[in-house]
Parts: structure tokens; sequence; C-alpha cells
């Protein structure tokens, strides 16, 4: 049996998605580590893996809330962000891969799960030459055959010259030099790609119809939405058994992205509608006062203990959340405009008839309540959701997950005994 690390930034949406892949890999007799944030510890001892701590500085959501980094505030807040981004990764990448160096060598790891920001976890692997798997829970992240994330692939470029701007951008590959690693070929695709998704197995969270036709990127995994599934044995009764019918559930971001009030307004106008709600507020500071006796507060509430018992969920459309009503045929409306995977995910469901979206620059009161009501009364809609949440059932994400990590370690093998007989055959 093998020794696996996964290593994920203490984020919820990020950390979730890991464990039912965790919990697999234990039941089958592996030893699983996972760095994360201190306050991940219980949920790692649930799924039966051990927790080993991750220093705030090898987590890129830390760093990034607390960058030091100086960038001229007059700068458009898009490009102000992406210096931070840069900034932040470049300081990153040697102190994660000193880390993960010393745990590989200490645990005996013989092969690293990574998050697609676990910058640094690609080095520590390849200097050691130990297999690395990545896990995406962004799907615009998933690379097309030439290497480009989907995220960007639209862009009106060749495939090279996209690959070259992005060195230019993100000069990851100077840091490479430095930690001691051979240049890449000349025609390699950009650093930053290469390191934010594996080219020996990448596991992507979501179902491959939901990715647009086109060609990929060899070994990878549409394993379908794990992130709603918390571990635990407990006889409780679910949460969403106590909700009343027709509740509307209104879910607020747990990535670092600032959420500058739409949470609190679209409380406001929902609650205006009477019909029951429940509220997850994360830890704002935000949430309007005397929304009704029909408003139901909580900081937190496991998807998979819920959506099966809501009509319909309000979501900034991080793709965790969109693929956890995906799993459940929960309807959603997506209000967003945010960075990231938001936009992306909310043109594509609604391309492909499974939500409803409205632009937060769109989002008045009457705007949210009769987008709201549209959703919960389009039964052809609800009828997509449930066909493929029957769908999604029926595919097991973690025994996909373990079976891939079990043949890419079966492969490794086989490859290095390999390389010892030839050893052997020159050696005589």
């Amino acid at each position: 049996m093998a020794t696996l690390l996964i290593t994920v930034p203490h984020v919820t949406s990020h950390i979730l998605p890991a464990l039912p892949i965790a919990e697999e890999l234990v039941k089958r007799g592996h030893r699983v580590l996972i760095h994360t944030g201190s306050r991940n510890e219980d949920k790692v001892r649930a799924a039966g893996a051990e927790f080993i701590s991750m220093p705030e500085s090898c987590d890129i959501v830390h760093r990034l809330k607390a960058s030091s980094g100086r960038i001229p505030t007059w700068l458009p807040l898009f490009l102000r962000q992406l210096l931070y981004f840069r900034h932040e990764i470049l300081a990153m990448i040697p102190g994660m891969m000193a880390e993960l160096e010393s745990l590989i060598r200490q645990e005996r790891v013989d092969c690293v799960i990574g998050d697609y920001l676990g910058f640094g976890a690609s080095y520590a692997t390849e200097k050691l030459g130990i297999p690395y798997v990545t896990l995406t829970m962004s799907w615009p992240v998933t690379p097309n055959a030439e290497g480009v994330p989907l995220f960007v692939n639209s862009l009106p470029l060749p495939s090279r010259m996209i690959h070259g701007l992005v060195n230019l951008i993100f000069p990851i590959g100077r840091v490479r030099g430095q930690m001691g690693l051979s240049p890449r070929p000349q025609n390699a695709p950009a650093e930053f790609f290469a390191v934010i998704v594996s080219k020996m197995l990448n596991l992507v969270t979501i179902h491959q119809e939901f990715i647009p036709a086109l060609p990929l990127q060899e070994n990878q995994v549409f394993i379908g939405p794990t992130a709603s599934r918390m571990p635990g044995t407990s006889d409780a009764p679910p949460f969403g058994a106590s909700l009343k019918p027709g509740t509307v559930l209104v879910s607020t971001t747990t990535s670092y992205q600032r959420d500058t009030g739409l949470f609190g307004r679209v409380l406001e106008a929902v609650a205006a509608m009477e019909i029951p709600v429940l509220a997850t507020s994360s830890n704002r500071k935000d949430v309007p006062e005397k929304l009704g006796e029909n408003v139901r507060l909580e900081t937190f509430v496991p998807f998979d203990e819920v959506l099966p018992y809501v009509s319909a969920i309000i979501t900034s459309g991080g793709f965790g959340t969109v693929g956890s009503a995906f799993k459940y045929g929960t309807p959603i409306l997506i209000i967003s405009d945010q960075g990231g995977d938001t936009l992306p995910t909310a043109l594509r469901a609604t391309e492909l008839g499974l939500a409803y979206y409205l632009p937060t620059n769109k989002a008045t009161p009457k705007a949210i309540r009769a987008k709201l009501q549209a959703l919960l009364q389009d039964q052809a809609l609800h009828g997509r959701v449930k066909a493929l949440s029957e769908q999604l059932s029926s595919i097991n994400s973690p025994e996909l997950a373990a079976n891939a990590i079990e043949n890419l370690l079966k492969n490794s093998q086989t490859l290095e005994e390999a390389e010892v007989v030839k050893g052997l055959a020159v050696s005589y």
C-alpha cells in the first residue's frame, strides 16, 4: 500500500472535494496525509486521514488576503489583483517546495495530490521523482489539447502566443531555474499552465458533458462533483429535514473574494417575497437586520444535508456550489460577475439550460425577485436538472479518482522497475 500526500488550501470549496477521495483511499488500505489549514483538522480526521498543518506562508489564499506586495492603488482593480497574485505566487513557490520536500522525505511519500493552487508542489515531486496528481475543482482550468486552460481558450490568439504572454505575466520559469530544475523544452506550455495541471493525471470535479466539446489534454479523468459530501457517521436527521416546504437557499461565497454587499442585497430582496429562506452567512458582517420570521440564518450548512430539501439555490456561481446543486437536482439562480470560475460557470450552465443567470450590475431587488420567481416556475428546467442529477448519481466520484490514482502508481512502479532492469543490463 502507498503513502499519499494531499496538499490543499484551507478554503472550504477546495478542501471538501478532496475529503471523499481521501476517505476512499484510506478504505483501500493506503496511508493518506492531508496538508491543509488547521481549521480543517477535524474534517481531515473524520475522513480517516492524518492531518499535517500547512504554514500560512504555503497557503495562497492566506497570502492573497495578507499580501505585502506594493501595487499602485491607481491601477484598475483587476490589474491590481493580477499583480498581487503574481507577487504571491513567485514568493510562495520556494517555501512550498521546501516544505513538501521535507514532508515527502520524512513520511516516505509515494505520490502527491495537489490542489491546482498548490504552487510549488509540482516542483517538489519533479525534483524527488515521484508521481504528481492535480485535483481541479474549477472546470475552466481544464486544459485543451494544446495545454491552454479553457478560461483563456476563447481568446482570439494562437496558442503559442497565449503561452508566451502568460510566461511574461507569470515568469515562474525563473523560479524553476533557481530551484535547480532543468528548463522545459522551448515548445512546452507556459510554465504557469504546467504547474497548475499535472500531465501525469488531472482529476476534474465535473461531469465531462459540462465541458465544451473540443480536444482536451490527455490523462484527465472527469470524476463528477464531490464537494457536497462531508465525512462523518452521525445518526442525527439531516439538517434539511427541519426546513419548511418550498425553502430557498441563499448561499454566500466561501472564497477569498469580497462580497461587495451582494449577499445582503439578495437577502432583502428574497425576504420580501415571504417564502421560506435559509441563508448561509459564513462570517459576513453585512447581514441586514429585521429580515422577517421567514428567514433563517446559519453560519454554515453541509450541502448534502440541505440541497435535497430546498426548491432552489441562489449562489455567486462557484463551481463547488453549482456542482453540488447539479448532483442533487436543485434549480440554480447565479448572481455574479466576479472573477475566478463564477462567470464562465454561469454562462455555461445557462447555455445548457441548467440555471438562470443575473449579472450583479442588474441585480436590483425587483430583478432578483423576478428571476427567482421564473426559476421556481420553470418546469422544463426542473426536468433537466433532475435528469442530470439521476445521471450523476450513477457516478462514484471517489471510486473513479482512487482507481485513476492507483493506476498511475502501478504504471509508475512498472516504469521504475523497467529502468532498474535496463540499468542492470547496461552494467553487464
